[in-house]
């Protein structure tokens, strides 16, 4: 094997848990009653899989479920003689996922109907569609050390190959991506650094020949921890009269649908220290560009706004609470401090 990171020095160096999750991830059947040793020679016998590049992939489930992806690594499987097999497993890298022949896009109209897809590494991740814009492209948004699978629609008798948009020609696939040409399963694990917009090409074919297109934008930003709660208006130190404006915008960045949040409350708390004043619940779906542009699309209308009132003058800390629907409970509060005059 010529991956590295499989040396069977690293591999002693890993606790026995470590490895049995290491050899599911690669598809290697082995249980907590093979001693360490085993396991290691598991890992070590290629045979078990095809030559050509690899993925392997660590991920966390944390108490309530939730699933979320820590690293990769691609490797690559060469079995037999070390002449002939580093040929075929770089011939089978590169058709498991493309064809790639660097001509231009397939000179017919893309489809104009949406893609069965869904994002995240957990069994149970939501199956969504995602709709084509007015040109046919579909766009989906992600991080880095994302999961997505796409299930591409196919006629019978149809097979589908897929390709990146490089300028005016067709490369191959992503590396780490995998498309089963009959099927028209697609599925993807970025790894770290996959940052930007890639435009796929997925040409369906009927006896050799393409019969339509399916073009899918998928745009990828660097991977963010936690949800955001920001306050934009006051700004700290404002001096404001009544009623005032509180407005901002709140996500949960890993959300997969939409902004995260379920609702947003708005609390006063006097500095003199008396008992904080319920200020009410923030009108939602505020539209912002500008969260969507450095976020992605599901975040365009992460914006909250609420008219506070009926506060006596004096010096209070505003505090804004947002309730993460996938953490089921109110975020830590973003904070700004006024006079209210």
């Amino acid at each position: 094997m010529a991956a590295a990171a499989l040396e069977q020095s690293i591999l002693e160096s890993k606790d026995k848990d470590t490895l049995l999750e290491m050899a599911k991830a690669l598809g290697v059947k082995a249980n907590a009653r093979l001693k360490k040793g085993e396991i290691i020679d598991k890992i070590l016998d290629t045979t078990a899989l095809s030559n050509g590049l690899h993925t392997i992939v660590w991920t966390a489930t944390d108490s309530a479920g939730f699933v979320e992806g820590l690293g990769s690594r691609y490797f690559t499987v060469s079995n037999g003689t070390a002449a002939t097999s580093r040929v075929q497993a770089l011939r089978s890298a590169a058709v498991s996922a493309s064809d790639s022949t660097g001509a231009p896009a397939a000179p017919v109209p893309p489809a104009a109907t949406g893609i069965a897809g869904r994002r995240g590494w957990g069994a149970n991740a939501p199956w969504r569609v995602y709709p084509a814009d007015a040109s046919g492209t579909v766009t989906v948004q992600g991080q880095e050390l994302d999961r997505f699978e796409l299930q591409l629609n196919l006629a019978s008798g149809e097979q589908v190959t897929g390709n990146v948009r490089v300028g005016d020609a067709l490369q191959e696939l992503p590396v780490g991506s995998t498309l089963d040409r009959s099927t028209g399963r697609f599925v993807w694990s970025p790894g770290v650094g996959f940052i930007g917009t890639y435009d796929l090409v997925f040409s369906r074919t009927l006896n050799g020949q393409v019969v339509q297109r399916q073009d899918v934008r998928i745009v990828l930003r660097p991977k963010t921890l936690g949800p955001q709660v920001v306050i934009d208006t006051p700004v700290g130190g404002d001096q404001v009269g009544q009623p005032f404006s509180v407005a901002g915008w709140a996500a949960s960045l890993d959300a997969t649908d939409g902004s995260g949040i379920d609702t947003i409350h708005v609390w006063a708390y006097p500095v003199s220290g008396a008992a904080p004043i319920f200020l009410g619940v923030a009108n939602q779906g505020v539209s912002r560009p500008d969260v969507a542009a450095a976020y992605g699309e599901e975040f365009g209308q992460a914006g909250y706004e609420l008219q506070a009132q009926g506060l006596s003058a004096g010096d209070y800390d505003l505090a804004v609470f947002a309730w993460s629907s996938r953490l089921s409970g109110f975020l830590p509060a973003a904070v700004t401090r006024v006079h209210v005059r």
